[in-house]
């Protein structure tokens, strides 16, 4: 599809260790543009596990420099209730709209089998960790 647009692109796919020297700070020099495909799930629900990462100044995956940013990410950290909820969606919105132009994709889908043998219901953490301590049988 890019291709169909007028884009010359080489895909690359990385194992994670080669993945971090073109996604982490410090940046490869002379590494020219690049449009990344990342994929990051957040299974605790709360932003603040992902602002200071991905788009505060100083996140190790962050291009972005935007002291007002920074301060609006602390500000909403500190909030609670519906106020935090309303920061966090500012945030997002000039993370999107203002700044950057991120394509989130919010569709992130895992599969779990459980034999009925067992006595173990799958939750949202189950896609990024399995606690065998938390498996028996029935």
């Amino acid at each position: 599809m890019l291709s169909d647009v007028g884009l010359t692109v080489k895909l690359q796919m990385t194992e994670v260790a080669e993945y971090n020297t073109y996604y982490n700070r410090p940046f490869a020099e002379g590494r020219g543009p690049q449009l990344v495909s990342a994929q990051h799930d957040n299974a605790k629900g709360d932003p603040v596990f992902s602002m200071y990462f991905k788009y505060g100044s100083e996140g190790l995956q962050s291009g972005l420099v935007y002291p007002e940013l920074d301060a609006k990410i602390s500000k909403a950290t500190e909030s609670s209730g519906d106020d935090r909820a309303a920061l966090w969606s500012e945030v997002m919105t000039d993370i999107h709209d203002e700044l950057i132009g991120d394509v989130e994709m919010f569709h992130m889908v895992g599969f779990s089998r459980v034999n009925p043998r067992l006595n173990f219901t799958p939750t949202i953490s189950t896609n990024s960790e399995l606690r065998l301590s938390e498996i028996g049988f029935k």
